[in-house]
């Protein structure tokens, strides 16, 4: 739907630079079809929290938060906001890796 949105935006001359964050609220993530080998209960549990994610209500990203060398990132209470999402330059606590660096 973004792509249609900022096209018409084109067309119709009202276009601007501008920065988009859509998500499953705004339709642009959506699950994909299950494989026949996932249980229904599995399939049924994933497009719930899907749709509390469409709802609102279940935050992903919320504090306390900790990156993979324990330090709080995001603290208790606090919900990730786009900004904070976008400067997101560490593995979050239990994922191993090591990012590329910045040339």
């Amino acid at each position: 739907n973004i792509y249609c949105k900022v096209t018409k935006s084109v067309q119709d001359g009202s276009w601007k630079p501008d920065s988009y964050w859509l998500g499953m609220k705004e339709g642009a993530v959506e699950v994909c079809p299950f494989g026949k080998v996932v249980p229904i209960s599995v399939q049924k549990a994933a497009l719930d929290e899907a749709d509390k994610i469409r709802k609102g209500s279940k935050i992903i990203f919320q504090g306390p938060l900790k990156d993979a060398q324990g330090r709080e990132r995001l603290a208790a209470g606090k919900s990730a906001d786009a900004k904070w999402l976008s400067e997101m330059d560490f593995f979050v606590d239990g994922v191993e890796g090591t990012l590329p660096k910045h040339k």
